[in-house]
């Protein structure tokens, strides 16, 4: 619970030794615009987290049914975000998900400069719920990328 919840080692790991290994090796976008993180509970605790305290690496967080309650200084972070170039995408289920966390993060995100995209559905708080959003998540993020591919 510790290495997920904010953790600014965790994130330090990411930033300085995982995504240089992965640039060195591979044809990226350094383009924070083309660039995202994804998470599921905690890992969309940790995805918000990356997204709003590094938005010149991460430009793009795909946040499902995110344990928001666990560290709700996030909160904080995403509110005082000034001018981010930061897209959402948000899920939450219906059924004992994490809806009410999601809605205080709506509100927020509707107050600064975000942009997101949202979307409940009739599950729970369960790999079902989320693999099915994973292509939603995606499309959101890369229109052009699907168009091109119809």
């Amino acid at each position: 619970m510790q290495e997920l919840a904010m953790n600014e080692q965790y994130r330090a790991f990411v930033t300085t030794e995982l995504i240089p290994k992965v640039e060195k090796q591979y044809t990226v976008s350094h383009d924070p615009k083309h660039r995202g993180i994804l998470g599921t509970s905690m890992g969309g605790l940790t995805a918000a987290y990356f997204a709003f305290s590094k938005p010149d690496l991460f430009g793009l967080a795909g946040i499902q049914s995110p344990a928001f309650w666990f560290k709700p200084e996030i909160y904080t972070l995403c509110n005082n975000a000034t001018n981010p170039a930061v897209r959402i995408f948000l899920t939450t289920g219906t059924i004992h998900d994490t809806r009410e966390g999601v809605e205080k993060m709506t509100a927020i995100l509707n107050r600064n400069t975000c942009q997101y995209g949202f979307k409940e559905v009739n599950q729970g708080h369960s790999w079902g719920n989320w693999r099915d959003l994973t292509d939603d998540i995606l499309i959101y993020f890369f229109p052009a990328f699907s168009e091109s591919t119809d």
